[in-house]
């Protein structure tokens, strides 16, 4: 009798998925793959940033003259301050389950080729969790998105920090207004 073994057509194409999944990301965490962000998720983020304006810090410096004292009450513009610092930050993606359930199958693929016995029962379940567990932390890289935080301090003498997608001519000392939870310029 032949003895040779033959790979299942479902390992193989689970082999090859999971090094294609793999592979993008890799490119996706390092960089290589450019990921823009959707008009949705730009929406969704002002959105938040209108519910964040009644959250944002608004501190007083102490120490400040107050507004009032320098210079005529109807001089000062509530929505208007100067950048004081932008920093750029990594917001994590959310994960749908997608990335967990193929790294659950082709952890799970992986780990039935280890072993015999019980021990390939339990390399099985193994791969299981641990492809899940990979799979979903890439996904949720991959769905990674750059966001930037502006700090503000307002002709009131108030601070406020304001979270956007991008900070595309905006510097440190422009004057500038918050108007709908957006920066724009003065």
């Amino acid at each position: 009798m032949n003895s040779l073994r033959k790979t299942h057509p479902m390992v193989l194409v689970a082999a090859v998925a999971l090094t294609i999944f793999s592979l993008l990301g890799s490119a996706a965490i390092s960089g290589l793959i450019p990921f823009a962000h959707s008009d949705s998720a730009e929406q969704a983020l002002n959105e938040n940033a209108d519910q964040n304006m009644e959250n944002t810090h608004d501190t007083r410096n102490s120490a400040a003259v107050p507004v009032a004292e320098s210079q005529p009450a109807a001089d000062v513009c509530p929505s208007c301050g100067t950048i004081t610092a932008i920093r750029t930050v990594q917001q994590e993606g959310d994960g749908s389950g997608l990335g967990a359930i193929a790294g659950g199958v082709a952890g799970g693929v992986i780990g039935n080729q280890i072993g015999g016995g019980s021990g390939k029962k339990i390399m099985t379940v193994l791969g299981l969790g641990g492809g899940a567990y990979a799979g979903h932390t890439i996904e949720k890289k991959m769905n990674s998105t750059t966001v930037y935080q502006i700090d503000l301090r307002m002709q009131d003498g108030s601070q406020r920090t304001v979270t956007q997608y991008s900070a595309a001519g905006l510097s440190v000392g422009d004057a500038v207004k918050l108007q709908s939870g957006k920066i724009t310029s003065a």
